[in-house]
């Protein structure tokens, strides 16, 4: 086995733990040092020592990705302050997106973006099982379950906000029927996973966004946003279940107190949502509304504003401690990772950032709308996935702690780099020559006949 696609396998495993675990598995290790940095060195070395596939560097999102992490790169270097230990960790928001990098060589040079696909495929229906009772047992059991020497952690500790994002994930892939061409041999069992995965995403819908507004908009945002782009898509096979469902939790008013002021029901959801437009009677919703309002009016003349606009306050300053927005839970972040960015880096560093998201979009705009003008409709609807993926997580991260953590930050980044080597497979396949622009022949046999980008040999480093 190359070291390659053992990098690309560790960093799957790792994927996964953060997925099923949350919070616990990323506090696997000793401080400063956790299972996410540990997984970054380890792979970046051998990446270093096997060779970087590095023409892809020439991708826009590539551009401008860097661009993002040489200006963060200097606000660490010349506006730091207190300990290095520190400084780095803060810098989490940003020094995840390495695997991004890493992530998108490795796919070019193994030819994996479609393994990568049979991949989530095969882990969604598993997923879409554990994740309502996880959160559940999570939520319910906070205080009683055992904790992980010197964290603070429990065995089980999952945010609703998290495992929300990738509901949403998986909603996308089966409102767009992917789960039907990943992966290629489950034909047999493709009616019982719907039912599975079905089931499993909307009673997760259901647990998380009764008890998180930013984890229930992700999911509706997700499905919205496969919905507008492609309106020929198999919603309808969602919309009857989800509705007969719905329609008999309403009429008997299901609900599972949860002791937390917000019970698990249709009904709290609905108050959340009336919560994310401001008019909602509940005083606790309003009052975080409130809270995170006031602080990221402070950041915002702090450096739009004043004297900061071009730097922030760099990396390891205590943003709650700054604008006297200190708790007991000694959160240092803002619950947005947008306003993160900004009193961190300063304007420039939010407009890199937001130059970041526009040329994300908009390559994978461009890759759907040249699939689907070529009649490459499994392609379309790849590309279509990953912007509500994309969108999901942005959602969460801008009113939650999210992108700061390797939970939220590492599949982020992981999902940024799938991103870049499937547009530019894309750009590559569609740039060459008729006799390099190969398809693989398992993928030209499938029943939609659809074409997937394959990097031309010529092109590979």
């Amino acid at each position: 086995m190359s070291l390659v696609r053992l990098n690309l396998i560790l960093v799957s495993i790792l994927l996964l733990g953060y997925a099923f675990l949350d919070k616990t598995f990323a506090y696997i290790g000793i401080w400063p040092l956790f299972i996410g940095e540990i997984v970054l060195i380890a792979t970046l070395f051998t990446t270093l020592i096997s060779g970087v596939e590095h023409r892809y560097l020439r991708s826009p999102i590539t551009v401008a990705l860097l661009a993002f992490l040489l200006w963060q790169g200097l606000i660490l270097v010349f506006s730091a302050s207190g300990n290095l230990v520190t400084a780095l960790r803060d810098s989490a928001i940003w020094y995840y997106a390495i695997f991004a990098i890493l992530i998108a060589s490795w796919l070019l040079r193994l030819g994996a973006i479609e393994q990568c696909l049979d991949w989530y495929s095969r882990w969604i229906p598993w997923f879409a099982v554990w994740a309502a009772p996880a959160f559940i047992i999570s939520d319910q059991m906070r205080f009683s379950l055992p904790q992980i020497p010197g964290t603070g952690v429990t065995l089980l500790q999952i945010k609703p906000g998290d495992i929300a994002v990738h509901l949403a994930g998986i909603a996308a892939f089966l409102v767009l029927g992917l789960h039907r061409d990943f992966p290629r041999r489950a034909r047999n069992w493709i009616v019982f996973k719907e039912i599975i995965c079905y089931s499993g995403v909307l009673l997760g819908v259901i647990a998380t966004g009764s008890r998180n507004r930013g984890g229930l908009i992700s999911v509706l945002l997700a499905i919205l946003v496969v919905t507008i782009l492609r309106p020929n898509n198999r919603l309808n096979r969602l919309i009857l279940p989800v509705a007969f469902v719905a329609t008999l939790l309403i009429a008997f008013d299901v609900s599972i107190p949860t002791g937390g002021g917000r019970d698990i029901s249709l009904n709290q959801i609905i108050e959340n949502a009336e919560s994310v437009v401001g008019q909602s009677k509940s005083k606790s919703l309003k009052g975080t509304v409130d809270w995170r309002l006031t602080w990221w009016n402070s950041i915002v003349d702090d450096t739009v504003n004043g004297e900061n606009f071009w730097h922030g306050i760099g990396y390891g300053s205590d943003l709650a401690a700054r604008f006297n927005f200190t708790d007991r839970t000694g959160n240092r972040s803002p619950h947005s990772a947008h306003l993160t960015l900004l009193g961190r880096s300063g304007v420039p560093g939010l407009a890199l950032w937001i130059g970041l998201i526009g040329t994300i979009y908009l390559m994978l705009l461009r890759g759907y709308v040249l699939a689907q003008a070529n009649n490459r409709h499994t392609l379309a609807k790849i590309n279509l996935w990953v912007m509500g993926y994309f969108t999901a997580f942005l959602v969460n991260m801008s009113v939650d702690v999210y992108l700061e953590g390797p939970q939220g930050g590492i599949w982020f980044w992981a999902l940024v780099g799938f991103a870049i080597a499937l547009t530019y497979a894309q750009s590559v396949n569609a740039k060459a020559p008729r006799s390099h622009a190969r398809v693989p022949a398992a993928v030209g046999r499938r029943r939609v006949g659809a074409a997937f980008p394959n990097v031309p040999a010529n092109h590979r480093r």
